[in-house]
């Protein structure tokens, strides 16, 4: 599940989510991870999003969590309007 919360304008968005991941192998197991990210509008067609996530896994002998950090960017390029 992943939400897009707008913050300020169209120049900052707040994009929290939530994964169940369900192993396809015998001897994996069952994990949840929560992560929030940011979506910063740098320009025109760029917005960049650094995220923080922590991943849990469900069985009781497994050893705590696991913390990740990302950056990604997104590019939307110009919609040519129609001509008439």
């Amino acid at each position: 599940m992943l939400g897009t919360i707008p913050i300020v304008d169209d120049k900052l968005d707040f994009n929290p989510s939530f994964k169940v991941l369900v192993p396809l192998q015998e001897d994996s197991e069952t994990a949840i991870a929560f992560n929030i990210g940011l979506g910063i509008k740098l320009f025109e067609g760029f917005t960049l999003r650094p995220e923080y996530g922590m991943l849990f896994t469900l069985k009781e002998e497994a050893e705590g969590h696991y913390k990740q950090f990302g950056i990604g960017v997104t590019y939307s390029p110009p919609r040519k309007t129609a001509e008439k």
